[in-house]
């Protein structure tokens, strides 16, 4: 407080010798009961009156800051006095604070006549500035009479004096109470909502086929039919450039973004994954609004390998062989061809290719069969291209 700090000290059966502005004062022993003494001494004083010597320092106890009107006492020595009433100590107190200290104020009693009468208090006085020790409260009106208010107790002046009651900060505390209200109901509304709705775990996102070179770039995606959020955006973004509808892919990297909205009750939350195509998506989750999110896929634009040629049915006896041959724009990754049977991969040697990337691949059947085949490899970035399906039937 204004510049001055305290500093903790510890005594132990009575204190050192103080040496004031008076002189040098040898103190009494502690009271019985209080032989430990923990205590503070003080830094910072403007006037020093008072300071004790430990350890070769001296440590100010006694003081004045900012004027001399404002007096700091340190180690405890009103309460040392109150207890063990050490006569060199009260002395000191006396002529710091001027006031002797076995003098009690003046009191003077008055006679007052105080009644009730419904919201109104009476109070009659034959002088002025009588303390009434009436509590003071903040409903009492002093506008039309001679009360005020010192100390926290009702003051009153000679003659009769008239105290209104009435409610304070009535417009206050109306709005604070329909305020409450009015967020403790959003509150449960929010907490019902919360209850109620369901966190999507699992997000699907289809129709994405990843970015092939000259391809025309396509901004629709699609959800499975049962799902409880829908696609808001789809935007393609190369180095910083937003992709426009009519543009083609270039080589180099693609971000890919989605943005989603939650249905009905339902909402997104921090453990939500998405899965664009067979890629995990980074998700951006927002927790203040749960009901959207945003994905994003990095790809690489590959140069696409396509089926120029594909096989059609082949028709043939048991015992016998039957070839189908295809033709490519590009030779697929070495060991990567594979035919794909019914519903399962069937798979088979290198294929070897032949002129103007032509590849065949012989069936055997030694009784009656129809199976339906297709052909697939896999693209420059993994990705896998699938054929026509055809048939093959021996007979």
């Amino acid at each position: 407080f204004l510049g001055v700090t305290a500093s903790w000290i510890r005594f132990k059966n009575g204190y050192p010798d103080l040496y004031t502005t008076e002189g040098r004062i040898n103190p009494e022993y502690f009271a019985p009961g209080y032989s430990d003494w923990s205590t503070v001494y003080l830094n910072g004083l403007t006037n020093v009156w008072g300071h004790i010597e430990e350890q070769g320092e001296e440590l100010s106890f006694l003081g004045s800051a900012y004027n001399d009107n404002i007096i700091f006492i340190g180690l405890g020595l009103s309460y040392h006095y109150s207890l063990t009433a050490d006569q060199a100590v009260g002395r000191l107190l006396e002529k710091t604070l001027a006031f002797p200290a076995g003098k009690l104020p003046e009191r003077k009693l008055i006679p007052l006549a105080i009644s009730y009468e419904g919201e109104v208090i009476r109070i009659r006085s034959g002088e002025n500035d009588v303390n009434t020790t009436l509590s003071w409260h903040d409903m009492f009106d002093f506008s039309t009479s001679n009360a005020y208010e010192k100390n926290h107790l009702l003051y009153v002046g000679g003659g009769e004096t008239v105290v209104r009651m009435h409610y304070p900060y009535l417009p206050e505390g109306l709005f604070t109470t329909l305020a409450a209200a009015f967020f403790t109901l959003v509150f449960f509304i929010a907490l019902y909502y919360l209850r109620n709705s369901k966190v999507l775990t699992r997000i699907e996102i289809l129709g994405i086929t990843p970015p092939a070179t000259g391809e025309r770039i396509s901004f629709t995606a699609r959800v499975p039919e049962d799902a409880a959020y829908s696609i808001a955006d789809v935007i393609w973004e190369k180095e910083g450039h937003r992709a426009r509808p009519g543009e083609s892919f270039a080589e180099g990297s693609y971000l890919l973004r989605v943005k989603l909205k939650a249905l009905g009750r339902n909402r997104f939350g921090s453990e939500t994954k998405v899965l664009v195509g067979l890629k995990d998506a980074e998700v951006f989750y927002n927790r203040d609004e749960n009901k959207q999110l945003r994905a994003e896929v990095l790809y690489e634009a590959f140069i696409p390998l396509r089926f120029v040629a594909q096989p059609e049915d082949l028709r043939g006896k048991c015992g016998n062989t039957v070839e189908a041959k295809w033709r490519m724009n590009r030779p697929p990754r070495a060991g990567c061809l594979q035919v794909f049977r019914q519903d399962d991969w069937q798979t088979t040697e290198v294929f070897k290719e032949q002129n103007n990337m032509e590849f065949s691949h012989l069936f055997r059947s030694a009784k009656p069969m129809k199976e339906r085949y297709r052909i697939a490899y896999l693209n420059d970035t993994g990705e896998m291209i699938v054929s026509d399906a055809f048939y093959v039937v021996f007979t």
